[in-house]
């Protein structure tokens, strides 16, 4: 008897890892579909941390590269480009070192669906509904989409889920003094991985007060404030009078675009794209299948509500104080890519979707029906959920994939032009300027390209002047590529437009996939 029960740890040991293995099983198809990186660059940040990758590989210290002048990056924190340049130090060659940084993205995965299903289990859900939970947090396209682009929110999320983990665990316990000073460490490594850690900064001292351990703030915030003073130190001292889209902080960009949309706008936007990317988030097509009808909004009602029920019976854990302040912060971001910023949040939204099912299921238990049956009819549910979401995923990605290798080689001929043509007084105006940067040598502005194409108010809020170029750059080549203008292109009819009112602007290349026009700078 004693042999068996040494045995059932044993087995609830290799029954942990297998499930494990199965949930990442649910996405490794598309992960390998993405291992080529054919869509580098088309999101800004991914080639952004790329560039000043190869600058901390090469030894050029923290700059981005890609930019007229090479100003020391100030917009993205470092540690993830850091972590980028093992990649550029294995295989120096570009692009040939993509499929490397895929790898180093690829490793993340599992240490960030770890890190959340301990925090899950620190909610204390069951096993049952923790697995539900996981599989519906990593079978979802925001998720795979930034598990195979070059983006922070992995390494950020891996710092971060552990440090609320032992923050939570140090909040709990007696003697725990390490565990706070630890968790305040890894928030502080996630800050400089991706600032939108910020509202664990506050969600920290609200926790420590509602557990009457106070004193534990000083010590989380002990290690954590020295790392973020540094960083803002670096920006303050190294800040470029550039004005780089790309390269100024986050609340110059904020108050550029706000300026121009009205906080009060903005905010009822977000709010709207908040409710609708949590439905969409939970289960892609239901905005189209409710044919018009606001009922998704009841995902992030239910949301909310379940999170509010499993906060009161919880004493209020971390990560649900952490979820309300980082829900109000994007609410009032301008950027409308809202689904991807709800990544850090969506395992703890899911677990109070879950906690509203299982109220809903004792008060029909309460008038009569069988608890049993109900409780499984929502697990039916939510593999339902799962299954479809991993084939919608599969089928995503891989025509993503195919439409973006097409893109690029599109996009080929005419950087190459660039390449062969291009003088050491030219500056490329490109929508994509890491790329345009990495294909043809030549420093790259976005900001400019924003301010001589016809782009929306909040696009333009982002523009930059000639002026603030350093002074050997006195000729600009415009490159508009046709897989910049996304679904809607129909031509370069407006482009064309714009271009003929640029003085001296002179059309250098044409194809059907990209135009290319020169044109001297005004100083």
């Amino acid at each position: 008897m004693s042999e068996l029960f040494a045995a059932k740890p044993r087995l609830r040991k290799v029954a942990a890892a297998a499930a494990f293995l199965c949930l990442l099983a649910l996405i490794a198809q598309p992960i390998w579909e993405g291992r080529h990186q054919w869509h580098w660059g088309q999101a800004f940040d991914d080639g952004v941390y790329w560039v000043s990758a190869k600058g901390l590989a090469q030894g050029d210290g923290y700059r981005v590269i890609s930019l007229p002048g090479r100003p020391y990056a100030t917009k993205y924190p470092p540690l993830y480009p850091l972590y980028l340049s093992l990649a550029w130090r294995l295989q120096p060659n570009f692009p040939a070192n993509l499929p490397l940084a895929a790898a180093l993205q690829a490793l993340l995965v599992p240490i960030y669906l770890a890190g959340v299903m301990l925090v899950l289990r620190q909610l204390g859900l069951s096993g049952r509904r923790l697995l539900l939970i996981s599989a519906m947090t990593i079978v979802t396209f925001e998720f795979v989409r930034v598990a195979i682009t070059l983006y922070s929110e992995l390494l950020s999320g891996c710092f971060l889920f552990f440090s609320i983990l032992l923050t939570e665990s140090a909040g709990r316990d007696s003697g725990s003094r390490r565990r706070a000073a630890a968790g305040g460490l890894l928030a502080g490594l996630a800050y400089l991985t991706r600032t939108a850690a910020l509202p664990l900064f506050a969600a920290v001292p609200i926790f420590f007060f509602l557990k009457k351990r106070p004193r534990l703030t000083i010590c989380f915030f002990a290690p954590l404030l020295p790392i973020a003073a540094g960083w803002h130190a670096w920006t303050a001292f190294h800040s470029s009078a550039l004005g780089e889209s790309t390269n100024i902080s986050y609340i110059a960009e904020y108050l550029r675009v706000i300026r121009v949309t009205g906080f009060w706008h903005n905010l009822w936007k977000q709010v709207g794209t908040l409710s609708n990317g949590s439905a969409e988030t939970l289960f892609p097509g239901i905005t189209g299948m409710l044919s018009g009808l606001p009922l998704y909004h009841l995902t992030l009602a239910g949301a909310i509500a379940g999170g509010i029920r499993l906060g009161r019976r919880r004493g209020w854990p971390l990560a649900l104080i952490f979820s309300s302040l980082y829900l109000a912060m994007i609410a009032c971001w301008w950027f409308d890519g809202i689904f991807r910023m709800m990544l850090p949040v969506w395992p703890f939204l899911l677990a109070g979707i879950s906690e509203e099912a299982s109220h809903i299921a004792n008060l029909l238990e309460k008038d009569g029906l069988r608890g049993p049956v109900v409780r499984w009819a929502m697990v039916a549910m939510g593999l339902i959920v799962i299954l479809h979401n991993e084939l919608s995923v599969r089928y995503r990605i891989a025509a993503m994939v195919s439409q973006e290798r097409q893109l690029r080689l599109a996009d080929r001929p005419a950087l190459r032009w660039i390449a062969r043509h291009a003088s050491p007084d030219e500056v490329v105006l490109a929508w994509k300027d890491s790329v345009s940067f990495l294909y043809t040598g030549v420093p790259s502005s976005h900001a400019l390209f924003v301010s001589y194409t016809p782009e929306p108010e909040d696009i333009k809020a982002l523009g930059g002047s000639p002026a603030a170029l350093p002074a050997r750059y006195r000729q600009a080549l415009l490159l508009v590529l046709a897989s910049d203008l996304g679904d809607g292109y129909r031509g370069f009819d407006t482009f064309r437009a714009a271009a003929a009112k640029i003085p001296g602007a002179e059309l250098k290349y044409s194809s059907d996939a990209a135009l290319i026009y020169g044109f001297p700078l005004p100083r």
